[in-house]
């Protein structure tokens, strides 16, 4: 993949205290973006001067106001539209990147991520790994090993044009990831590869367990994944009444409820996570194993 030719995409929503450095770090790649586009979904803060001062390295698309917070499948509807303002500028991109506004890109983030496509044709999409801003500082974020970030994804044009549509759903970002695998393509994020999430967090609500219960039992998560999630969320805010949240939103959410998705997803998406529960079960005896040896 000799073509580097990428385009950008970045949707936002009364982000002045981020936008700026998020866009900044974007045009100031080694290999910079051959458009880049920034949705302003109705902002009624400082955002749209901020923007303004980018102008003409970006193409500013500007919503009315009065619209719902940027969540779920309104983002989605943000991302899309910013990637046909992106291909109408742009029509034989090669790279997609998707950025947050809360998120701050190293100088080589793209390049680095750019070698790792050109070395792996079948990698569709990759990610590096956050450093996250937290209540007491900022930590490096973990996850399972295929999972890839959405705040600064990259997708290579191919497995974007093969996952077809994307539907307009909660946790749509994750099914275009499990879509691509059912597809043949590889996906993962690499270590290394870093950027910052600029946006603090100390936990979350409530609400956003039941949410996110309801979201994996859409997407086809295995029940076995899913407990495994549910206790590592039990040492997450709210801690344990999140934990038990999460898990009783899963159960309910499936009972009478037919699958949502093709019977060849679902079937693979069971066995997929299936995977990766049982990876986290093998690493997790290996480190008692390990703690044994040197006891």
């Amino acid at each position: 993949m000799n073509d580097q030719r990428y385009v950008a995409v970045t949707a936002c929503k009364n982000e002045e205290t981020t936008i700026g450095n998020c866009v900044r770090s974007v045009l100031g790649q080694t290999i910079k973006p051959a458009a880049y586009v920034v949705i302003d979904d109705g902002s009624t803060d400082g955002t749209p001067w901020i923007l303004e001062a980018f102008k003409p390295r970006i193409e500013v698309i500007s919503l009315e106001a009065g619209r719902a917070k940027t969540r779920g499948n309104h983002l989605r509807n943000l991302f899309l539209l910013a990637v046909g303002y992106a291909s109408e500028l742009m029509p034989d991109w090669s790279i997609l990147l998707s950025v947050d506004a809360d998120e701050v890109l190293f100088p080589d983030y793209v390049e680095s991520l750019i070698r790792r496509m050109e070395d792996d044709p079948r990698l569709g999409m990759t990610s590096g790994i956050p450093i996250s801003r937290t209540v007491g500082g900022y930590r490096k974020i973990h996850r399972a090993s295929n999972n890839v970030w959405n705040g600064a994804r990259l997708y290579r044009r191919a497995c974007w044009e093969d996952i077809k549509e994307i539907p307009s759903i909660q946790g749509w970002d994750m099914w275009v990831q499990f879509e691509a695998n059912r597809l043949g393509w590889r996906t993962r994020p690499f270590d290394g590869v870093n950027f910052l999430e600029e946006r603090a967090w100390g936990g979350a609500s409530l609400m956003f367990w039941i949410r996110r219960g309801f979201t994996r039992r859409l997407l086809g998560y295995s029940w076995l994944t899913h407990l495994l999630t549910c206790v590592t969320a039990v040492a997450q805010r709210p801690y344990i009444v999140g934990a038990v949240a999460f898990f009783l939103s899963y159960l309910l959410y499936g009972l009478g409820r037919r699958e949502f998705f093709s019977p060849e997803y679902h079937v693979f998406v069971k066995g997929h996570t299936l995977d990766i529960a049982r990876g986290w079960l093998r690493v997790s005896k290996l480190k008692e194993k390990l703690r044994g040896v040197s006891a």
